[in-house]
């Protein structure tokens, strides 16, 4: 291809199958012409104008949904100590939902999730009907786990739902894993019945054995 992307989106860019993928925090596509090409260029540099001005207004809700939904935690934690609480986590709820794989940029979430110099504030992170449901959780909660067998199966997901634990197991290429724990409810962040999952966050220093 003539066309040649952005500079700063090559670092970013590989080449499959005489695609060219490309995979930066404001822009995920394919260029298989170079027409593409340059619509991924245009679409990079609008966001990033966007991106700019949002951070001059502080207008931190823009800013982090202005990128890429697999990016959003990392922009988060970038500007995660301008945020008040009331700001910060329901942006947290929202790029969490959107994220679907927490075993990727592992690291990143744990520290957004459990940062203690943060004071975690439930009701902000759940919808009053999820919060309700975490206060009414039983002392002791059964919940699942679905991975595949190729990874570690760390992370903070779990579900009370084994059906969606053996969902979240098959959708993957290598074996099938699903983990049943205990829990107590006071070790449970934050219920999550977003998209009918009963997805539950739980520390993996609770839980995980090496």
């Amino acid at each position: 291809m003539e066309h040649k992307l952005h500079p700063d989106l090559q670092p970013h860019s590989y080449e499959h199958d005489g695609s060219i993928i490309v995979h930066h925090p404001f822009v995920v596509d394919i260029a298989k012409t170079e027409a593409d090409i340059d619509q991924i260029n245009t679409v990079y540099e609008t966001v990033k104008q966007k991106v700019e001005q949002a951070e001059a207004d502080q207008d931190w809700s823009a800013y982090v949904t202005l990128h890429s939904q697999s990016h959003r935690h990392t922009a988060l934690a970038d500007i995660a100590d301008n945020l008040t609480p009331d700001q910060f986590w329901p942006l947290l709820a929202s790029a969490w939902v959107e994220s679907e794989i927490d075993y990727i940029d592992f690291t990143d979430w744990l520290y957004l999730w459990t940062d203690s110099d943060r004071g975690y504030a439930p009701e902000l992170v759940m919808t009053a009907q999820d919060y309700k449901a975490w206060q009414e959780l039983p002392e002791t909660v059964t919940a699942y786990r679905g991975y595949d067998a190729s990874h570690t199966g760390e992370g903070l997901s779990w579900s009370l739902n084994r059906d969606i634990a053996e969902r979240f197991a098959n959708r993957c290429n290598g074996e099938p894993v699903v983990i049943e724990r205990e829990f107590k409810r006071s070790d449970i962040i934050a219920y999550l019945g977003f998209g009918k999952e009963d997805e539950l966050i739980i520390n993996p220093e609770l839980w995980f054995e090496g």
